[in-house]
């Protein structure tokens, strides 16, 4: 749990733990109607695996593949997908 998360709710929602918060955040960000997931910008699922490949050679080129393995990106997309 983020510091910086919690000192943004509690700033902005006025809440004082982290989970009040993110609830908080979410039903914002539903208010003002922004997409929550890939599934919502109607990025088809077939494609998940595509954006995993395609992250990993981004993350090769900066270099910083060190810092997650191709397994944690698909979990990473599939949440994003499902949420």
């Amino acid at each position: 749990k983020n510091p910086l998360l919690l000192r943004f709710y509690k700033r902005v929602f006025n809440k004082k733990s982290f989970e009040e918060g993110l609830k908080s955040f979410e039903s914002w960000l539903k208010d003002l109607k922004i997409p929550m997931s890939l599934k919502e910008i109607n990025i088809p699922e077939t494609a998940l695996s595509e954006l995993v490949e395609k992250t990993w050679d981004i993350l090769k080129i900066w270099k910083v593949d060190h810092f997650y393995t191709r397994d944690e990106l698909k979990k990473i997309f599939e949440t994003a997908y499902t949420q």
